[in-house]
C-alpha cells in the first residue's frame, strides 16, 4: 500500500445541491454531500472510461472503499441556506399493495407497449393528437377532445391499464435544497495516487443535477500534516461528533459512512453522527479534539482543519 495522501478539491457549484435519505419521498435532506456521496463523486471519473457503473447489486463506488483506495472523506461547506422547494417526486414505491399489483406484471405492460407502438391507427391518430396541441385555433379544445375519445377507443384496455397502473408513479413534494455561497472543498484520504488525476474530473456531486466543476486541486503527504499538538481548533470540514470533547457553531447530522453495504440498495444505511457548520453562519466549528480518538491535519489554513479518526491514518 502507498504512503496515504491527502487530496483536496475545492469546487463550485452550479446550482443548488439537494439528496434525500433512502426512499424518502419528501423531507428534509442532507445539507452537505455524506460522506458515501464524495466518493461516488470521486468514482464517476474514475470507472467512467471502463464503462463501469454497477458492481453486482452494488455501485461501482463500493470498489474505491472496498479496495482501501479512499480511507476518508469530509466536506467542507462554505455560507449555505437551506430552502424548501417543490417538486416533482417519484412515488411508485409508496403505493397501495393493489397498485402495486398491477405495475408488478410487467409482462402485461409490456405488451401493451408494443401495441401502442405497433398500432398504425393508433400512432397516426396521436401525431395529428400532437399536431393539433400546437395549432391555434377556436375548435382547438373540441379536437382535442374527440381526438383523445378515439384514441382511447383503438386501445381502451391497454389505455385504461397503463393509466390506471402509473397515474400515480409522480406527485407533487416538498424537498430541501442547499444553496452554497462560495467555493466548497471535498478532502479525501487516499492511498492511490492515480485517483489524484482523476479528481479534476469530479462534475457533479450527489444527483445528476448537482452539477460542478473544479477549481483547484491540492496535494499532501498525510505525515507531513499532522498536528499532534493542537487540542482546540476551528474547522468547516464536517467531522464524527465521538471524535470531539466539546464544539461549538455545529449542528449534528446523522449521515452514510463508507462501508460498502451503503453502496446498496438499502433503506437502513449504516450512519454515524457528524457535526456540520450551522446554516447562515460564517464561524467555522469551535472544537476541542479528542486527541486519544483523533487526529488534526493541517491544510495551510486556519479554518481548514481536517479532523480524523486515528485508526485511518494508523490503518494507512
Amino acid at each position: 500500500m502507498s504512503s496515504p495522501i491527502v487530496v483536496v478539491v475545492e469546487v463550485e457549484f452550479f446550482s443548488n445541491f439537494s439528496l434525500l435519505p433512502p426512499l424518502v419521498v419528501q423531507s428534509q435532506g442532507y445539507p452537505v454531500p455524506p460522506p458515501t456521496t464524495l466518493v461516488g463523486a470521486l468514482a464517476y471519473p474514475y470507472f467512467r472510461l471502463q464503462g463501469r457503473e454497477v458492481d453486482g447489486e452494488y455501485s461501482i463506488a463500493k470498489k474505491l472503499v472496498e479496495d482501501k483506495k479512499v480511507l476518508y472523506a469530509s466536506f467542507y461547506s462554505p455560507l449555505y441556506v437551506v430552502n424548501n422547494e417543490i417538486e416533482r417526486v417519484f412515488t411508485l414505491f409508496v403505493q397501495k399493495k393493489e397498485r402495486l399489483r398491477k405495475i408488478k406484471d410487467t409482462n402485461k405492460i409490456i405488451e401493451c407497449i408494443k401495441k401502442l407502438s405497433s398500432d398504425k391507427d393508433y400512432v397516426e391518430k396521436y401525431l395529428k393528437y400532437l399536431e393539433l396541441i400546437s395549432m391555434s385555433s377556436q375548435k382547438k379544445d373540441e379536437n382535442l377532445k374527440k381526438l383523445e375519445n378515439e384514441l382511447k377507443n383503438v386501445v381502451k384496455e391497454c389505455f385504461d391499464y397503463l393509466y390506471d397502473s402509473f397515474s400515480n408513479a409522480y406527485s407533487i413534494g416538498s424537498r430541501s435544497s442547499v444553496y452554497y455561497g462560495g467555493s466548497a472543498y471535498i478532502a479525501y484520504i487516499i492511498t492511490d495516487p492515480e485517483i489524484i488525476k482523476y479528481s479534476y474530473g469530479i462534475v457533479r456531486v450527489g444527483r445528476k443535477e448537482s452539477l460542478v466543476y473544479v477549481k483547484d486541486v491540492s496535494v499532501y503527504s498525510l505525515k507531513d500534516i499532522i498536528d499532534t499538538e493542537s487540542d482546540r481548533v476551528k474547522t468547516r470540514f464536517y467531522f464524527p461528533v465521538s471524535l470531539a470533547i466539546n464544539y461549538f457553531n455545529c449542528e449534528k447530522y446523522d449521515l452514510p459512512i463508507l462501508n460498502i453495504n451503503n453502496y446498496k440498495s438499502n433503506p437502513s444505511p449504516e450512519t454515524n453522527e457528524f457535526c456540520v457548520p450551522s446554516q447562515l453562519s460564517l464561524n467555522p466549528i469551535l472544537v476541542d479534539v479528542n486527541l486519544e480518538k483523533a487526529y488534526v491535519l493541517n491544510l495551510r489554513n486556519e479554518r481548514k482543519k481536517l479532523i480524523v479518526p486515528k485508526e485511518v491514518v494508523e490503518y494507512a
